[in-house]
């Protein structure tokens, strides 16, 4: 079982890849660790984070799924996503449903977190009043 890390502005927190669930992603997502950018809060979609990949106009991540993988609309806290539309990856840690001003959008559930993660939620939560922070997404040997 492959485990990430996520490091959210210097609190850290294990996720368990869903390699059963969407084995291509999980592998597409491995193969291209670490990666580093800066996360917001998602505008409309509620207690989400959106990283904010190096690639593209729109912060893209080097992920190349162009579809869901056992795609969701319904996103459950404490798990990690990734949006095939956008190449980018989300973060729930509460109530959210990843949605843009038109419509949700079907997500591909990628990672667990795993163990306690209440100062990564606290941390999350605060972004939405304090501003974009520093995430790092690392293979966890």
């Amino acid at each position: 079982m492959r485990q990430i890390e996520l490091d959210l502005d210097g609190t850290t927190v294990s996720a368990l890849l869903l390699d059963d669930t969407a084995p291509e992603t999980a592998s597409a997502l491995w193969q291209v660790l670490p990666l580093t950018g800066q996360v917001t809060n998602t505008k409309w979609s509620g207690q989400m984070l959106r990283f904010w990949g190096q690639e593209g106009r729109l912060g893209e991540t080097p992920l190349r799924l162009t579809a869901p993988e056992n795609g969701q609309v319904l996103h459950w806290p404490g798990y990690v996503y990734y949006h095939p539309r956008y190449r980018g990856i989300r973060i729930c840690y509460g109530q959210a449903q990843q949605s843009g001003p038109t419509s949700v959008s079907t997500l591909t559930p990628l990672a667990k977190l795993t163990g306690d993660w209440t100062a990564f939620r606290e941390k999350a939560k605060a972004i939405m009043f304090e501003g974009a922070k520093t995430l790092t997404i690392r293979r966890k040997i």
